[in-house]
This record gives structure tokens, C-alpha cells and sequence, in this order.
């Protein structure tokens, strides 16, 4: 039994295939076409996973009928807002019509392409409790938005998912991270990361202003709505065949608090970084009030974590220290490229109901090639080549970072996810102190 999983027309295009209940093969479009978190339909990463061979079922991590009722609502009140959700409905028509544009392309047949349609965060959740290695334990996924939610958790036994819980729109603790982010000078799809790094060059000397902006009680993370537009004037976002574009998600109070946001690519003051370690520690009390409550309600000792907020390795790193939890998956593609696996299975188990036979426990699924492809790349690049054992290839390498030299590494399958971990990576000496700037 084969399942594509996609994760379509949404930031990290994404595609997944699981061949009898293994993971065999997931690729992100961006690889590919070389367009950094590239939304839209994955028709290349499609091929690639499938290589000719028919699926038996479709997964994709979106439903346009979740949360209907919320959004017709939500729609009805703000007519003012109805040329920007037309953006949205335009979204959900292609993803609702994603069968006949897979087999537009040639990726399915016309005869047999069943979609299942996976809500967001459902996918978030099955990446990362069905790829884990426990039978049981809480499951927690915190991003941006997806399918009107921010926040979904529960409990995962077994090949089942029960959700408990949720934080629908506008509140988001994804969000909140985001507009920071965007204040601080770092606007594009992504850059979140950015400004987690940024937080370990400050003091959090406006934690106590960043509090009045969002606050968790229970599992309902709440913002303070006057500091952002996505819930009024609504935001800008372009969805559909390149980079994806999200506008900006803080309002002018944002700058009468903090003062003027830093301009993109212009010097980072101290005032930056503090307002950068504020700001994450800020972020690190809420998502511990949320992991604490799940902990309480749950009485697991296992925890599973998806969605972007999950990449946040320097919170990731005290969930020890600060919750009782006492052991933690977090999906290696955390973000919304890996919910292409989630959606597929999800539909294994929670909807097929096949027992669970799988663990994720690295990354490397992506294409590999031969020495033959290899030779032939490089001759066709008019590229100087030299061919060593494995002996002389790793002294080389050695003495080249000793002696300050950037050295890239490609072996073996590529990565799936946002991080190099050996297959595709840049290596350099981090004892110079100069190397970041070098790099």
C-alpha cells in the first residue's frame, strides 16, 4: 500500500511517501526549484517520491471544510475584509481540487486518486506522535495558523489520536513570535530563527512590556489583539507558485511600546538584541504554561511536539527543567513541511486503522546520487575535480578547516527538514571568532 502525503499550496511545499507503512522517501519542493520555502503544488518533490509508481491514497495536510462554520462567521462580520479572504477561498478551492491537478500533471491517474483531506494541525500532531518510538503519550502542535487554529493537543495511544484540545483564531503564540520577528528587522517567510539566535546576545529587559502582549491561562494562549492586524485589517500572504510572502502582523502600538522597528538589514543594536531576549523568554513562560497544563491534564510522562514553534530548540532544551515531562520526540521537519508525512499517516492509522510499524529516527530521505551522476555534473560544470579514498578525502577535509577554509559536504541521501545534519552541510572551524562573519 503506497500514500503520498503533501503538504500544498502553503509555505514549505512538501512530499511524502509511505510504501507498507514505511517512510521511503520526503522531499521539500524548495530542494528542487531552488526557491527558499516555495508554496504551492509540490509536482516535482510528487515525482519524485512516486518515480512513475501510482499511489493507492492521497493525503494532504489542509481541509477547507474545518472550522466552516467559524470562518463563514468570521467572513460575514467584516465585509470590509472579503477581497483579502477571497485570497483564502481561491486557497482552499485548489486545495479541494488538488486530485485533478496531480493528475493534470501526470503524477495520479484520472481513474483512481482518493484525497483525504487532513486538518492542519491533526497532520502536526500524527508527524509527530506516529513517527515516534512511544505507544503512548501527550501530543502538542503550536505554529502560525493553519485551518483557523494555533494551537492543537492531546493524547496518543497506540495507531489513535485524541484531540483535547485547541486555540483557534486570532490568538496564536506562533503569531506572536512572528510579528516580533518582523519588528525586529527579519521580515521574510522563516526568519523566526533569526531572532532566536538574536536572544542570546541580550538581557530580557523588556519581558515585563512583552507580558502585556500575550499570555497563556489554561491551554488558551491570548493575545493582547491591539498589538497586531491580522484579526482586523487582515494580512497579506501569496500562497501559490513561489516564495511565500507574509505581510506584516503589528499594529503602530507595537512601535508607541517598543519604539521604531529596526529597518531590514540595518545595524542591530543592543536595544534588538534585548528586545530579542524579551521576547523569548516571554515566548519560553507561555509555551511552558501550555506544556505544564497538557502535562497536568494528561498525566503523561512523554510528550511529542510539532508545528514551527517546536523548532525552538533553546526552549526545547529546558522542558526538563521546567515541566514534568521526562521524555520528548520533536519531529525532525517540525514545521509545515512535515506535515506531508503527518497527513499520510494520519490517514494509516487514524483513518485506515493499520497498526503502527514506523519510527522516524533521522532524516535522510531525500535523493542520493551516484559517482557516475556525480562525475557527470561536475565535467558537464567544466568543474576541477579530484577523485580521493575515503583516507585522503577526510585529511583533506581536515586540514582544509584547520586552515580556515569553508568546506561543503554532500554524501548519502539529502535531508528532509530545515537542518543540515551531515548529508548536505557547510562545514568551518568554530574556534575563529571571525568564522560567522567569514561564513
Amino acid at each position: 500500500m503506497k500514500i503520498l502525503g503533501l503538504n500544498a499550496f502553503h509555505g514549505d511545499a512538501s512530499a511524502a511517501l509511505l510504501s507498507d507503512g514505511q517512510l521511503v522517501v520526503a522531499l521539500e519542493e524548495e530542494r528542487l526549484n531552488r526557491i527558499k520555502h516555495w508554496a504551492g503544488l509540490p509536482v516535482r518533490a510528487a515525482k519524485a517520491c512516486l518515480e512513475g509508481a501510482q499511489p493507492d491514497y492521497i493525503a494532504i495536510s489542509r481541509d477547507p471544510k474545518a472550522h466552516l462554520k467559524d470562518k463563514l462567521v468570521r467572513a460575514a462580520l467584516r465585509p470590509h475584509r472579503w477581497l483579502n479572504l477571497s485570497s483564502r477561498a481561491a486557497n482552499s478551492v485548489r486545495i479541494a481540487q488538488v486530485g485533478d491537478l496531480l493528475a493534470a500533471e501526470g503524477i495520479v491517474s484520472q481513474q483512481t486518486r482518493p484525497v483525504h483531506f487532513v486538518e492542519h494541525h491533526r497532520a502536526h500532531l500524527a508527524s509527530a506522535f506516529f513517527a515516534s518510538p512511544f505507544e503512548e503519550a501527550a501530543v502538542v502542535s503550536i505554529d502560525g495558523f493553519g485551518d483557523f487554529s494555533s494551537v492543537m493537543w492531546g493524547v496518543g495511544k497506540a495507531n489513535q489520536i485524541e484531540v483535547r484540545g485547541s486555540v483557534s483564531f486570532p490568538h496564536s503564540l506562533g503569531i506572536f513570535y512572528t510579528a516580533f520577528t518582523q519588528f525586529l528587522g527579519f521580515p521574510k517567510y522563516g526568519d523566526e530563527y533569526k531572532m532566536m539566535g538574536l536572544s542570546a546576545y541580550g538581557e530580557p529587559r523588556f519581558a515585563e512590556q512583552v507580558r502585556r502582549v500575550v499570555r497563556t491561562e489554561g491551554d488558551q494562549c491570548r493575545l493582547n489583539l491591539d498589538y497586531f492586524t491580522h484579526h482586523s485589517k487582515g494580512v497579506e500572504m501569496t500562497w501559490y507558485g513561489g516564495e511565500p510572502v507574509l505581510g506584516a502582523v503589528f499594529s503602530h502600538r507595537m512601535a508607541e511600546e517598543f519604539g521604531d522597528p529596526r529597518t531590514p538589514r540595518s545595524e542591530i543594536r543592543q536595544k534588538d538584541m534585548d528586545l530579542a531576549a524579551s521576547v523569548q523568554l516571554v515566548l519560553e513562560e507561555n509555551y511552558f504554561a501550555l506544556l505544564n497544563f497538557v502535562q497536568k491534564q494528561t498525566g503523561e510522562a512523554a510528550v511529542c511536539l510539532a508545528g514551527g514553534v517546536a523548532l525552538n530548540c533553546v526552549a526545547n532544551g529546558m522542558i526538563f527543567e521546567r515541566t514534568n515531562f521526562r521524555d520528548v520526540y520533536v519531529q525532525p521537519a517540525a514545521h509545515d513541511a512535515g506535515t506531508s508525512i503527518g497527513a499520510a499517516l494520519y490517514v494509516q492509522h487514524q483513518e485506515l486503522k493499520v497498526p503502527r510499524c514506523f519510527q522516524m529516527r533521522h532524516v535522510y530521505y531525500g535523493p542520493e546520487y551516484s559517482d557516475s551522476e556525480i562525475n557527470r555534473d561536475l565535467e558537464a560544470a567544466g568543474c576541477k575535480y579530484h577523485k580521493l579514498a575515503e583516507e585522503g578525502l577526510i585529511g583533506s577535509t581536515v586540514e582544509a578547516i584547520a586552515q580556515g577554509k569553508i568546506v561543503g559536504w554532500f554524501q548519502g541521501r539529502m535531508e528532509f527538514g530545515p537542518r543540515a545534519l551531515g548529508n548536505r552541510s557547510i562545514l568551518a572551524d568554530p574556534r575563529r571568532k571571525d568564522m560567522k562573519e567569514i561564513l
